[in-house]
């Protein structure tokens, strides 16, 4: 059996449904901002506290994801931060 087979897959719930539905209705209209400024996009962070409520994991920490992305040197097209400089 390969990798693929091996991969867990979520099941949707009806509840987990609902609740992306929503979140999704809510903001389907309003624009999405690049990923390098995610760490200050309320769609982003919204979609995101729907996400994490549904897996059953922090949004504290998936915010804390989003914002290391939007820092990320590919996505923000900056240079490295050093360890200094790194605050979140």
């Amino acid at each position: 059996m390969g990798l693929l087979e091996e991969t867990p897959i979520p099941k949707a719930r009806e509840e987990a449904t609902d609740i992306l539905s929503k979140v999704y209705e809510k903001y389907a209209s309003q624009p999405l901002l690049t990923m390098k400024e995610g760490m200050n996009d309320p769609v982003r962070e919204a979609l995101d506290e729907a996400a994490a409520k549904v897996l059953k994991i922090s949004a504290g920490e998936v915010a804390t994801w989003r914002k290391l992305l939007a820092k990320e040197p590919t996505v923000s097209n900056r240079r490295p931060l050093s360890g200094s400089e790194s605050n979140i």
